[in-house]
């Protein structure tokens, strides 16, 4: 029950206490009512900056099939027209993207960029070619301001609306990469946690500050709560330099991929704490590191780490074969995705040791080549009878624990192999004969009698946990 301050066992508040109260909540109001107008003018400089965009697949890839999608992009570069968005929003394959601006100008814009690992892509638009939209209208990236307990607005095209702005407070900024349940996702970075409570279309929002800036973009929620994921901008942020300046984006991988996790996890794995404490000395706010997970099937990694293993760092050698002497070595501490993937990136091209505790043991292992991303991800698709096949991708290579090289992605199986044979399949083996890139199943196909029986082996990695093998009936038209 209530207590009643004005009964017989309660005192009344005095004059001077009223007025102190009193003075508490207009100070109260007055702050929120700033607050609101600062936001407010804050929104009013973003939204002209905001695209709705609408994106027409024109082939399937990967697990993309061929359609239409809507998603949300903004405005970086006003200059050279450079817009940013989710890479899930144009897909992997082929696509015509039309975006809407805020006086509902529409402009055919081209794709620019599609990171071959993390969520992101950037889009180009011609300037000169709106005339009601403000053209001067960009929203700055400040990767640094991503802070738990910043208040924040996500500002796109939520559930197919041109313009929908939701509020949230960043609860987490150490979150590991969401597990999506087409089992494709981003690996090796943090994701911040949020519940702004977004829905479809509002994929590649801005998820800007007080001051307009922008700390990280939406890219996706989970479906049993209102939590939704930020992308960091640290990548992002380094990715759109490169290419303001007119500059390759060099992207490196050694196909292992790691986990944040905390210091009690670090304790079960054996991790001393005499090494704790003294990394804890040098830098406080150190909250776990990064261990291993697991690296890609058939990589040269595979032999060399082991899951639980917990980086330290990286040993870079100068020289491709890291032989004993060959060249000059630098040593790289890492303790954030951050630092994993600025290395990484900087060394393309050039094998590294990896600085490991494994079971409380310090060891280093390798060498081990520091491969171009972009060179894993196929760049090119193969169009036979209604269907499109393409070589495995590096997502796809993670998501079905199948070596990169080890078959051909059927996108759409289209007419060539019959009906027994689903999308999305890997094929291993066509007429007796293993088959290991499109360019190995185009010289194949004309050399089969049209019509002919033969035999054909895929796995079917997206409808069960274990890779299957099938019989197909091969129809050559």
């Amino acid at each position: 029950m209530a207590h009643d301050s004005s009964s017989e066992d309660g005192e009344r508040p005095t004059k001077a206490q009223r007025s102190a109260s009193d003075a508490d909540v207009s100070a109260a109001v007055a702050s929120a009512s700033a607050a609101s107008a600062e936001w407010a003018a804050t929104l009013e400089n973003c939204i002209p900056a905001i695209v709705a965009l609408r994106v027409s697949s024109v082939r399937p890839s990967e697990l993309d099939g061929a359609g239409v999608s809507w998603g949300t992009g903004f405005v970086v570069d006003a200059e050279k027209g450079f817009l940013l968005t989710n890479r899930h929003v144009v897909g992997t394959g082929p696509v015509r993207i039309l975006a809407t601006f805020d006086q509902h100008e529409e402009l055919d814009i081209d794709l620019v960029y599609r990171d071959p690992l993390h969520d992101f892509a950037v889009l180009r638009f011609d300037p000169s070619a709106l005339f009601l939209t403000r053209k001067q209208v960009a929203l700055p990236l400040a990767p640094a301001e991503l802070r738990v307990g910043a208040e924040v607005r996500v500002i796109g095209n939520d559930d197919g609306e041109k313009l929908q702005i939701l509020q949230g407070t960043i609860a987490r900024v150490d979150r590991n990469a969401p597990d999506y349940s087409d089992g494709v996702g981003d690996e090796n970075t943090f994701y911040a946690g949020c519940g702004s409570n977004c829905s479809g279309g509002a994929s590649g929002s801005p998820v800007v500050n007080i001051r307009g800036e922008v700390v990280a973009i939406l890219a996706g929620g989970s479906n049993s709560s209102s939590s939704d994921f930020f992308l960091p901008l640290d990548r992002v942020h380094y990715a759109v330099e490169h290419l303001m300046r007119q500059e390759p984006v060099p992207r490196g991988t050694v196909r292992v991929r790691f986990l944040f996790e905390t210091w009690a996890q670090l304790k079960r794995l054996g991790f001393p704490e005499s090494r704790r404490d003294l990394l804890l000395k040098e830098n406080l706010g150190l909250r776990g590191l990064l261990v291993v997970e697991r690296a890609l099937e058939s990589s040269v990694a595979q032999s060399a780490v082991a899951a639980g293993d917990v980086l330290l760092g990286l040993r870079i050698h100068e020289s491709a074969s890291g032989a004993p002497g060959g060249g000059a070595k630098k040593e790289v501490p890492v303790q954030t995705f951050t630092d994993l993937e600025s290395a990484l990136d900087a060394a393309v091209g050039r094998s590294v040791k990896l600085l490991l505790v494994r079971g409380g043991d310090a060891i280093d292992v390798g060498p081990v080549l520091i491969e171009d991303l972009f060179a894993l991800s196929p760049s090119g698709i193969l169009e036979c009878g209604s269907g499109v096949f393409q070589d495995i991708p590096y997502s796809t290579a993670r998501a079905s624990q199948l070596p990169l090289g080890s078959g051909v992605l059927a996108a759409e199986c289209g007419f060539v192999f019959g009906p027994k044979v689903p999308d999305q399949s890997i094929i291993t083996d066509v007429a007796g004969r293993p088959i290991n890139s499109v360019r190995e199943l185009a010289e194949l196909l004309p050399t089969i009698e049209e019509g002919s029986l033969s035999w054909l082996a895929y796995h079917c990695w997206h409808r069960c946990t274990h890779a299957i093998v099938g019989i197909g009936v091969l129809r050559i038209s």
